[in-house]
């Protein structure tokens, strides 16, 4: 998951992704979600505030769990 931090677009990359159906959620700091995307290699942050947040990416027995910081 690049840029991390980043203000537009994120870019998903590695082999969860690659050549699989996936999943990303994105949630805010009360843990509600705010950005579900389904196969989006290049989900658009850009309407999300400045902050952490939580993102998870799944991909058949995958779990990527990481924190992403958003900037404007």
């Amino acid at each position: 998951v690049s840029p991390n931090p980043a203000s537009g677009k994120l870019l998903l990359s590695g082999g969860a992704v690659n050549g699989h159906e996936f999943e990303i959620d994105i949630f805010d700091e009360k843990g509600s979600n705010v950005l579900h995307a389904i196969n989006d290699r290049r989900p658009d942050i850009s309407m999300l505030k400045p902050g952490v947040y939580p993102l998870a990416v799944r991909a058949e027995k995958y779990v990527l769990k990481k924190r992403v910081v958003i900037v404007k």
